[in-house]
C-alpha cells in the first residue's frame, strides 16, 4: 500500500443482499467537494465488501 491509502470495509444490510447475487460487482464512489473517485471492491462475503481508499 502507498502512503495515505487504507482499506475500507463496508457491511451491507443482509435484507438487501441475496446470496444468489454472486456475479454482481460493487463499486464505491468517494465524493469530495471538488473531486470524485470510483473504486472497485473485493467481496469478502455476501454482506461484506472491501476497497482501498484513495
Amino acid at each position: 500500500m502507498f502512503f495515505g491509502e487504507c482499506v475500507l470495509t463496508v457491511q451491507l444490510c443482509e435484507e438487501e443482499c441475496g446470496e444468489e447475487e454472486e456475479d454482481v460487482e460493487f463499486y464505491l464512489l468517494f465524493a469530495g467537494s471538488t473531486q470524485r473517485h470510483v473504486s472497485s471492491t473485493l467481496k469478502i462475503s455476501h454482506v461484506t465488501l472491501q476497497a482501498v481508499c484513495p
